[in-house]
């Protein structure tokens, strides 16, 4: 069972290991074939084809993919096209300016329609929010809350006077009425753009004792996004409230804030019962560097009731740097760590490293047996980070081929790691033909 997630883990595709063909020959092949799929290809075969073409597209099959689209004439299979659009990162604009020129027209499809929709709102700027906006008011449910979802996913600020007009007109006129859920989307959408002109109208949906409780929740999130600091005393009231989805959504918003007017704040939060306020805040003072919150971090590892506390705290610990670790170490001393927590102390110093923790994980490593060892490398799978080379390193030339892998697998997906004379000359020596190949590949696709 060991070996089988130590594969499941670092499994690598066939072709990469064991293809013989240059990389310029599977190229030119790959793209024959794909042309030829464009131009004859049915439907169905165009639908499955995007699913694998990955978010960035050769920008000549641009042309092809657009006319298919205008061709069909199923819409389901056109649904597909957008939603491929949509996830799309170099998608040009004259396929933005289409699909927009096909939602002007009112809407005979709804699942079509709403696919539109939502792919303005990830592709769209003024132009398209205003459209959404005007959608809002769609006699068809899912039409305006699709519209409101779209708007969500918006960052263009010149659509925040707009979206503010349209709330204030919600609530003067009946005839204009937005029901919560739509209204709940638009709040969000302000934090999302740091929209700092909407800061007074979340305020007062915070302290109105009539608004809708998730109105109230949303609205206390997107101040926290905003870093409005006026807010956090109106917020932190609301960790007071009898509703306990209130209160959690109050902690979550303060443990947003970077500002010291916070620390002692959530300091406080800690000795809260409910443990996800806990839990927020230990990932607040994580965002501030609160030092002096060690002890209480400390404690919290190893006493709070609740495990996900627990946890938290050790990685804020292992987060924090040298006073958490020298914490840290204190009270483990010579003691084994659990597997779980071991693997918490390498995944966070992966997620998050620092001179001190990621000198604390080589330690742990060098004196960890086997199983330890692979404990540590399924921590660090999705490190991103060059400061962790040297424990990556370690992997690389361990005795299990399996680690030896993933250890590849971690430097391709380092940016700038150094050590790739390391792989290239893994490439050359390794004692398996398997680990040689994979270092090979990974070499070329670099």
């Amino acid at each position: 069972m060991k070996k089988i997630n130590i594969i499941l883990l670092f499994i690598l595709p066939i072709s990469l290991l064991y293809s013989d063909n240059t990389s310029d020959v599977i190229e030119n092949n790959k793209y024959k074939n794909y042309f030829e799929i464009l131009e004859y290809g049915i439907e169905d075969e165009i639908v499955n084809f995007v699913k694998n073409l990955g978010a960035k597209p050769r920008n000549d099959l641009y042309p092809l993919l657009l006319q298919r689209y205008k061709d069909f004439l199923l819409n389901n299979s056109k649904v597909s096209l957008i939603d491929f659009f949509s996830n799309c990162e170099n998608l040009p604009q004259n396929i933005i300016d289409y699909l927009y020129e096909q939602a002007l027209s009112e809407p005979t499809d709804v699942q079509f329609y709403t696919s539109l929709l939502t792919f303005l709102g990830k592709k769209g700027q003024k132009r398209e929010g205003l459209l959404l906006i005007e959608r809002l008011d769609s006699e068809n449910k899912l039409i305006s809350i699709s519209s409101a979802d779209a708007l969500s996913k918006m960052t263009d600020m010149e659509l925040i006077d707009p979206l503010l007009s349209r709330l204030r007109l919600s609530d003067e006129s009946d005839d204009k009425y937005l029901s919560d859920d739509i209204k709940s989307k638009i709040i969000l959408s302000f934090g999302e753009m740091k929209a700092i002109g909407s800061v007074e109208y979340l305020k007062s949906q915070v302290e109105d004792l009539a608004a809708n409780k998730y109105i109230v929740m949303y609205s206390m999130v997107s101040l926290a996004k905003i870093q409005d600091i006026a807010s956090i005393n109106i917020i932190e009231n609301k960790l007071r409230s009898s509703d306990v989805k209130i209160q959690e959504y109050a902690a979550y918003a303060l443990s947003l804030y970077k500002s010291s007017k916070i620390v002692p704040i959530l300091k406080n939060m800690l000795k809260h019962n409910n443990e996800n306020i806990r839990l927020y805040a230990c990932q607040g003072i994580v965002l501030n560097k609160i030092n002096d919150a060690n002890k209480i971090l400390l404690y919290k590892y190893k006493n709070d009731p609740a495990p996900i506390v627990k946890k938290e705290a050790l990685k804020s610990l292992v987060a924090l740097g040298d006073s958490g670790i020298k914490l840290l170490k204190e009270h483990i001393g010579q003691n084994k760590i659990f597997p779980n927590d071991l693997f918490v102390i390498s995944e966070i110093t992966a997620m998050e490293p620092n001179d001190s923790n990621v000198s604390y994980l080589e330690e742990l490593y060098e004196k960890s047996d086997d199983n330890e060892k692979e404990i540590i490398a399924r921590g660090l799978t999705n490190c991103k980070n060059k400061k962790l080379d040297p424990i990556i390193k370690k992997i690389l030339f361990s005795n299990n081929y399996l680690l030896r892998l993933g250890a590849l697998r971690i430097i391709f997906n380092i940016k700038d790691s150094n050590l790739w004379t390391d792989v290239e000359n893994i490439s050359k020596n390794d004692t398996l033909e398997i680990v040689k190949n994979a270092a090979k590949k990974y070499l070329e696709l670099r």
